[in-house]
Order: C-alpha cells, then sequence, then structure tokens
C-alpha cells in the first residue's frame, strides 16, 4: 500500500516508481522484495488476515489507523487505475474492453479478491462490454460473473477492442506479439495495472501504454 500510494504521486510529477522503489530498497532495513507497484492485493490470506487485526484492535479498545489505511489505500488504488481508464477512454458506454488475466494472482485459478471482478464490474456498470481471458481460471470466473464474455485466447480477446487491461501478471502474456496484435484491435491502448511490460517495446509497437506509477 505504501508503495502504491507512491505510484500515484510519481504519476503526477513525471517520476518512475520504479525508481523510486529502487531507491528506497537500497535501504537495507526495507529491502526491495515487497515494493514492487500494482493494483494491490487480493485472494483469501492477507485481506482477511489485515481486517482480522483490525477487529482484534477494535476488541481490546485500539483504533488500529494505520492498518485501516492501509486497507483503504488498497481499495482506492483499483479505482484510481479504473477512473484513468475511462478518462482516457470517454468514459466506458459502448465500449469493449479486454481483461488480460482473471485470477489474483498467476499460477491460480483462485478468484477471491480478485482485481479483474471490481475492474470488470465498474465497466460493466458504466455500459461497456467486458471480455476476459485467462488460462486456468476461466471456469471459477464464470461461475462468478456468467455476463462477462471469455475467449480462449489473447487474439479473440483483442479483436475489435477498444483496449486492453493487464490484471494478472501470467508468463504467456510476457510473450505478447503487439506488432501482430495491434491488427485486432479497434485502439491501440493498453494499460498494464501489474507492470509486466517494457513501455518502451509496446510504444514501439504503435500503442498507447499507461501503467500504474508513470
Amino acid at each position: 500500500s505504501f508503495i502504491n500510494a507512491l505510484s500515484r504521486i510519481c504519476e503526477q510529477c513525471g517520476a518512475n516508481i520504479s525508481d523510486v522503489a529502487k531507491g528506497i530498497g537500497a535501504d537495507a532495513r526495507i529491502g526491495s522484495q515487497f515494493l514492487n507497484a500494482g493494483l494491490g492485493w487480493g485472494g483469501s490470506c492477507f485481506p482477511k488476515d489485515v481486517i482480522g487485526m483490525v477487529k482484534t484492535a477494535e476488541t481490546y479498545g485500539q483504533d488500529f489507523q494505520l492498518l485501516q489505511n492501509v486497507i483503504q489505500i488498497n481499495v482506492d488504488q483499483v479505482d484510481h487505475f479504473v477512473d484513468r481508464i475511462a478518462n482516457r477512454l470517454g468514459g466506458f458506454e459502448g465500449k469493449t474492453i479486454g481483461l488480460l488475466g482473471l485470477a489474483f494472482k498467476p499460477n491460480t485459478d483462485d478468484m477471491r479478491e480478485s482485481k479483474a471482478l471490481v475492474i470488470g464490474d465498474r465497466i460493466a456498470a458504466a455500459g461497456g462490454t467486458v471480455r476476459a481471458y485467462d488460462p486456468v481460471a476461466t471456469e471459477n470466473a464464470r461461475k462468478l460473473r456468467p455476463d462477462y464474455h471469455y475467449t480462449g485466447s489473447v487474439n479473440e480477446l483483442a479483436d475489435k477492442a477498444d483496449a486492453l487491461i493487464l490484471v494478472t501478471e501470467w508468463k504467456e502474456f510476457q510473450n505478447i506479439d503487439f506488432e501482430a496484435l495491434g491488427s485486432k484491435v479497434s485502439q491501440k491502448v493498453l494499460f498494464d495495472g501489474r507492470r509486466l511490460f517494457k513501455g518502451r517495446q509496446v510504444r514501439e509497437a504503435g500503442w498507447e501504454y499507461f501503467t500504474i506509477g508513470e
């Protein structure tokens, strides 16, 4: 949550959150392991444990404001990201948006606290069409959101899409050929929610590239 909060400042002042994180992580007392800006945490354990600690503190009459702020930053991070997408596209009404990834993290089909559902629901509520692809989590996602349009490949996902959003950093996505993929989309617009791609290479393929903390 700390690095995600800093990422929003970087977006406003022209800094790169990777450079900031490198500087902070150089302090051995901090380290760099958890200084990766992104869409925030998900899954079953971490959200439950943080909320549980806040509740335990309340039981003993303590107002654990630090953790309450951590939770709020995690919630706000996704809203902030979706607002940036909506601003670029002029809203979601009538737009088709492709979600790259559905699971809360790669190498699992776990959809609990998945950011893809938060993002997809906001798009759908604003009149957009949600298209999604995940290598393994599609069936679990379909049970939770039967109204999304599920595809079997990145190419199918991109067909006439107005924007693509990287939500889960699957290794498969690292090998996307954006030069070729550009011929399938309606607009070459990519929002990288996990800082997976090299922005320079994506832009050289003719895409508009947006990510966390830049």
